[in-house]
This record gives structure tokens, sequence and C-alpha cells, in this order.
């Protein structure tokens, strides 16, 4: 009903502009199309609201596949990057890390430069935890998360291991898988639910 007012507005604010110019019916026929336009546009956006915020947050996490989307509540899906693996950016202790989610480690680690910048000292680390890698043994530190979150997924109290040799990436074994609900991966799409 308020469209309609609006309209027969509009129609009233241009026959008064008509009415002190030369009338140029085409002209007149042009403009109202263009405010009937813009002002369908806007009643779709209103109305699909919701819908156009997914898409928009689907292209991103095809744009920067680390970036998890929430589904819904307590459930996000990873879109797996160019390199073949799923990444998830998240908070730990408040700082972002981008992690690898690894199916085949057993716990949580987190590479030397991600602990640095979690303010970790780490001459001051005992490396006394060993583990089995793709490039040999490796040797480890334990240490505590007050939080780990991955979009709105979040664990308190959480053990993780900093590494001593430099990796590529921080990985979320099934130390932090095994916390959740589920998880499954269905062509591209990892789906994670708390």
């Amino acid at each position: 009903m308020s469209f309609v007012h609006g309209i027969s507005l509009l129609a009233l604010i241009s026959s008064g502009l008509l009415a002190t110019r030369q009338i140029n019916f085409g002209e007149t026929v042009r403009n109202i199309s263009i405010w009937i336009g813009v002002a369908a546009a806007l009643i779709l956006g209103y109305s699909f609201q919701e819908e156009i915020k997914m898409a928009g947050t689907r292209v991103l996490s095809e744009l920067l596949p680390a970036r998890p989307v929430v589904t819904a509540e307590g459930v996000i899906t990873l879109i797996k990057g160019d390199d073949g693996q799923f990444h998830a950016s998240g908070l730990a202790n408040g700082t972002t890390v981008r992690f690898l989610v690894d199916t085949g480690a057993t716990g949580i680690s987190l590479s030397p430069d991600d602990a640095r910048r979690l303010g970790v000292d780490l001459a001051t680390l005992e490396y006394s935890l060993f583990f089995e890698t793709a490039n040999g043994i490796g040797r480890g530190a334990r240490w505590r998360l007050d939080s780990l979150s991955i979009g709105p997924i979040e664990f308190r109290d959480v053990t993780v291991s900093i590494n001593k040799e430099d990796v590529n990436s921080s990985l979320l074994g099934m130390s932090f898988l095994g916390r959740l609900a589920s998880f499954e991966v269905s062509g591209r799409k990892m789906t994670l639910r708390q």
C-alpha cells in the first residue's frame, strides 16, 4: 500500500514539474520508469536481504577459502583451497591464526611464527613432545590456550603444541575436530558442527 502511495506522490511531483515547463511525454515516462525500477530494486533487496547476505558471504569464501562461512547456528563450512587442503582462519587467544585442517594430526599445533604473535617466548619452552610428521620426527612444547575459535565455534582451555622447527602452517587436528558434534567433507566443502 505504501508503494502505491509513493508512486502517487511521485506522479504528483512529476505533474507539478511538467506544469512549469513544456511537456515532454517521453522524458516523463522514462523518469517515472526509472523511479519505479529503483523502488522495485529496493523492495527486492529488502525482501531478500538474508539471501543476498548469504550469497555475498559465499562469494567471499570462494575468494578467501580459509574464511569460515556460518551456515546455521554452531555450523560452519570451509571451502577447499587451491592446494587441495582445507584451511580455517581462527582466533587463538584473540589473535588471528590461519590453520590447516589435518584429520591425520592428533592434536593442535602452532607454528613458531604464530606462537610468537601470541606473545609466547619460544626460548623458555621445553620441547619434550615428540611426534611423527611427513618429514620425520618433530619436537614440540605443550602450551595452553584460554580460547580457540573458528567462526562461532569456540572452545576454552585448549591444549596445543608449539613446534620447535619452522613449519608452513599451524594445524587443527583431531583434538579439535573430536570436540565437535560432527564434521564431514562433501566435494569442495567441509562442514563443522559444534
